[in-house]
């Protein structure tokens, strides 16, 4: 009997690693909406404890891969040993194997730097990114980990592109977070439109119920991870210029802890996820002037919270952020943009206000309830037909 085809009530959901809580968030909430269904959460790379030895294995897959091109800085490195192929079929061994043990009646995988896809079982994958959807960013510095040596570079070959595009073929439903990814998926590998499907995100950090906005407090915050391409440099050097016009302004920085010595910016780090949003109840605007971002889920953490946001016109963000409704769109590195429009927020909390219970209204459609909702919608749905039916 095809593994599809069983019967069985147990179904398989693939994750390597935590994908910044979101496995979690749409494991817990497909357990929610699929409660006649045991789902068996696989971590492939839990099974295995690599060392300083695979490591090596890694780099010099890398440089057989990509050759002299990639060069001698140990960034480019680390990024390239993430991209290679051998890394590729490795993890899709990986997952194959452990979902082969199992009878279930279908697989969610999340993320599509791997292939978990087993013959004869329905195979569905949730992700936020293709690698081509990258070609859309003016400056691909960000995911190279390194200045462009080209425009529109990607860290990528031909074979890795073919297994990429054989993962959405095996598929039954790609679903994505956003509409640039659905269209990615059918422009640039080929899916028809019934094997793509948008599914949305939610929010991972605690959203307060009972709260006050500040928005007189002349206070923008930032939260991010990683400085550089979230667009950090630039927002400071923004900053400086909103003080100019607002000497009492300021700046929080939250999750991260750059070398920034700047009158008026507060660096906070890491915290963890149920206390971020004290610091935006404290702010009049969210910014974040990102340079690469799949998604984005941190804008709708602050847009729940009924904050502005300030954001750059790239990916997913426009989405959920329109420019003078609920916030302002620049473009990468554009400090001076960056610039007019926190000034024109800071000297005004009623604008704050009316953008900001905008922004809440277009957060309360982002919860990983409504995302498990359309997928097990789908999913249902597909079971009750031919696997990939013409």
């Amino acid at each position: 009997m095809k593994p599809g085809l069983n019967g069985s009530r147990r179904a398989a959901f693939v994750a390597f690693g935590a994908f910044s809580g979101i496995n979690q968030s749409v494991y817990e909430a497909l357990r929610r909406r699929l409660p006649g269904y045991e789902l068996v959460w696989i971590d492939p790379g839990m099974s295995t404890r690599r060392g300083q030895l695979d490591a090596l294995r890694q780099l010099a897959w890398a440089a057989a891969e990509f050759g002299p091109e990639t060069g001698f800085d140990p960034v480019d490195w680390k990024i390239r040993r993430r991209w290679t192929t051998r890394v590729f079929e490795r993890r899709s061994r990986e997952a194959r194997a452990q979902v082969s043990q199992g009878r279930y009646r279908f697989s969610v995988q999340m993320q599509s730097h791997y292939d978990a896809s087993v013959p004869g079982l329905p195979h569905f994958v949730y992700s936020d990114n293709t690698l081509l959807a990258n070609r859309h960013y003016t400056d691909t510095s960000a995911l190279l980990g390194r200045p462009m040596r080209r425009p529109g570079e990607l860290p990528v070959t031909p074979r890795w592109l073919e297994l990429e595009r054989n993962l959405y073929r095996n598929a039954v439903t790609t679903f994505t977070m956003s509409r640039n990814v659905h269209r990615s998926l059918i422009e640039d590998y080929g899916c028809r439109e019934d094997q793509a499907a948008i599914a949305l995100a939610g929010c991972n950090a605690r959203i307060a119920t009972d709260f006050q906005n500040n928005y007189g407090s002349a206070n923008i915050v930032f939260v991010g991870v990683d400085w550089e391409r979230k667009g950090g440099p630039q927002l400071v050097e923004a900053f400086r210029h909103v003080r100019t016009r607002f000497p009492n302004a300021t700046l929080t920085v939250v999750g991260c802890t750059p070398s920034v010595t700047e009158p008026g910016v507060t660096i906070v780090g890491r915290i963890p996820f149920d206390e971020v949003w004290r610091y935006y109840t404290k702010a009049s605007v969210f910014a974040m002037p990102t340079r690469y971002e799949p998604f984005g889920i941190v804008f709708l953490e602050a847009m729940a919270h009924r904050l502005p946001i300030v954001a750059t016109n790239l990916a997913a963000i426009p989405d959920f952020v329109t420019h003078g409704e609920n916030g302002f769109l620049i473009e990468p590195d554009d400090v001076e943009s960056l610039a007019t429009h926190l000034t024109s927020l800071i000297g005004n909390p009623d604008l704050c206000r009316t953008m900001g219970e905008r922004g809440a209204s277009v957060a309360r459609r982002y919860t990983w309830d409504h995302t498990a909702d359309i997928m097990a919608s789908e999913i249902e749905r597909r079971l009750l037909t031919p696997l990939h039916a013409p």
